[in-house]
């Protein structure tokens, strides 16, 4: 009997170990699994903040101005050359083209794009302008000739290209010359309404003889 009962108490003791192997087992991969659960975590975490900080590129469809019907994407803080020279031609050939039924529409798109120092300065005359067209009937065209030519200044850039300006009284054209444009720009931070980042600060018209 005392045979027995030590070889029932090894064979306990032995299951018991068993027993306990096992759930030592079985907690360390609960305890891996929940680090890895919580490792997941974190990640997805970090991933979620990054993509909640990050700029965002803007898509935008340019219509701004005859000709100007592009669509492209604007990434805040990398404006390409190319933009930089569209936003500038753009908005010119916008100013410069109108007729008595669309000059209301072109200074009210044209001055969401000038900087405030600007159109302080500028506003009263739009306004002005705007009554001698309506008043007298006059008419803009205003076409590109030669590529633009940008280039980096301290406040930001500066777009020049010249063209060809034709002004109309009624159907008499009254007025057509060469003029060169320069155009300084601003750098902002994009917007969806102005997904360039740009800002017109002066503008400068120069006729040229011949």
């Amino acid at each position: 009997m005392s045979d027995q009962g030590n070889e029932l108490n090894k064979q306990s003791k032995s299951k018991f170990i068993e027993k306990w192997a096992y759930l030592e087992h079985v907690n360390g991969l609960l305890v891996v699994i929940l680090w890895a659960f919580l490792g997941l975590i974190l990640v997805l975490l970090i991933a979620l903040c990054w993509v909640n900080i990050r700029p965002k590129p803007i898509y935008y469809i340019s219509a701004e101005a005859p000709g100007a019907g592009k669509t492209g994407i604007a990434y805040p803080s990398q404006i390409s050359d190319s933009s930089i020279i569209s936003f500038a031609t753009s908005w010119v050939l916008n100013w410069s083209n109108f007729t008595p039924a669309t000059v209301q529409d072109m200074h009210t798109r044209a001055v969401k794009y000038m900087a405030p120092g600007l159109l302080s300065k500028t506003m009263a005359k739009i306004d002005s302008d705007v009554r001698d067209v309506l008043s007298n009937n006059i008419s803009s065209i205003f076409t590109l000739v030669e590529d633009p030519r940008l280039v980096s200044v301290k406040s930001g850039y500066q777009v020049s290209f010249r063209g060809e300006k034709v002004v109309y009284i009624g159907k008499e054209k009254m007025v057509e010359q060469n003029v060169l444009f320069s155009v300084d720009l601003l750098t902002v931070p994009s917007t969806e309404v102005n997904p360039y980042g740009l800002l017109v600060s002066g503008i400068k018209q120069k006729t040229i003889e011949g």
